[in-house]
């Protein structure tokens, strides 16, 4: 492999006749390039991947015929273009991020021996991608999204005029499987929450809504963990059983570190919320009784077709990675499609997530009366 970090150390900057994108923020070097690789035997063939965050670009190196092959640039979409949904991701590989439709490819020098191995480039090209440019930690997320991937790429495959085989589907998910480890920041991966994800995200409910604000806290700060995780699981599995409710997970290298629960549009209201209909022993109901009823005649009040953002939460542990803005993006991007509005309730503490992603105030806060530190902004995205 050192003969391979000899090949990957050329001055990347001064490729012929190639004007790679100027980052916007680009950070100064402040090491050694940070590097990590990945050597096993993949399908009978000894397999290395190599990735190198230079300050302007990533490099990818992944071979079986020890050398670079062919280098083709993956340049990353417009950061005000929302990542793909997750149904657009192949089912054969559910845990990667799905390539972007508007990430584009840039052959920089090296010829496929065949069309095979030209499909089988650019597959593995637009996977490598998304993974490098699936949101990450928010110190990272801006910088590295808008860096390029310099992909350089050998492989053994199949003859001319054969289809994508076997042998070569799973090849491609061990080399993804090599690429994700060999991540400097892991990316979120957003998929449906399952029923074998609940007992996961009903901890995280809990931790993410015991330090979620004063109202959550003044309302449900008494409330037992299993109480409040028995309303929390009646609440997530109506909410897996409905056809106008999508549930989310954000997860980051395997762990769920953020869930969402979107409302699509329909023809009549929704059923409100579990938690707020039915009050856990521990409950402060005069509290409750003074916020949240006017909260569910607001919702009420709204009769235009709309996407609501029913509920977001983090991990307090693993946040600023970049999942909440993958999982309102999510939602986003339907209703852009749709052209329609989003609708959510907002505590102060998520103002600030909702303003950058360019939510707009829809009416006035509504506050309790008896707590003036209780109450949420109702803004809209259209």
């Amino acid at each position: 492999m050192s003969s391979l970090l000899d090949l990957a150390n050329l001055d990347l900057a001064s490729t012929p006749g190639v004007a790679p994108p100027t980052p916007e923020a680009p950070k100064p070097p402040t090491g050694p390039i940070p590097t990590a690789q990945r050597a096993r035997v993949v399908g009978g063939l000894h397999t290395e991947v190599l990735v190198q965050a230079y300050a302007d670009r990533i490099f990818v190196l992944v071979t079986q015929l020890g050398r670079i092959g062919c280098l083709i640039q993956v340049n990353p979409p417009p950061p005000t273009i929302p990542a793909p949904l997750p149904s657009l991701s192949h089912s054969l590989f559910p845990h990667l991020p799905p390539p972007h439709p508007s990430t584009t490819l840039t052959p920089l020098f090296g010829v496929p021996p065949n069309q095979h191995a030209a499909v089988l480039h650019e597959l593995y090209a637009m996977q490598v991608g998304a993974i490098v440019f699936a949101p990450r930690d928010a110190g990272e997320e801006g910088f590295a999204r808008s860096r390029p991937v310099l992909l350089g790429i050998a492989l053994k495959g199949g003859k001319e005029g054969e289809g994508v085989s076997e042998q070569e589907r799973s090849t491609f998910g061990e080399v993804m499987e090599m690429v994700m480890e060999c991540a400097v920041c892991k990316p979120v991966v957003i998929s449906p929450i399952t029923e074998d994800d609940l007992a996961e995200v009903v901890v995280l409910k809990r931790k993410a809504y015991r330090t979620a604000g004063p109202t959550t806290i003044a309302v449900y700060g008494k409330v037992s963990d299993a109480d409040f995780d028995a309303e929390s699981l009646v609440s997530l599995r109506a909410g897996l059983a409905s056809p106008h409710e999508v549930l989310l997970k954000a997860t980051r290298d395997g762990v769920i570190v953020a869930f969402a629960s979107w409302i699509l549009p329909h023809p009549t209201e929704p059923v409100e919320i579990a938690t707020e209909l039915v009050l856990p022993p521990g409950t402060d109901k005069e509290l409750y009784n003074s916020f949240f009823p006017r909260l569910a005649a607001f919702k009420a009040s709204i009769q235009e077709p709309h996407y609501r953002l029913n509920s977001l939460g983090t991990d307090p542990a693993l946040q600023r990675t970049g999942a909440g803005t993958a999982l309102t993006r999510w939602g986003l991007a339907l209703a852009d499609h749709d052209g329609l509005p989003t609708h959510l309730n907002s505590a102060r503490a998520g103002e600030a997530l909702y303003l950058r992603e360019g939510f707009v105030p829809y009416a006035d806060r509504i506050t309790s009366v008896l707590n003036p530190d209780c109450s949420v902004s109702p803004p809209v995205w259209s």
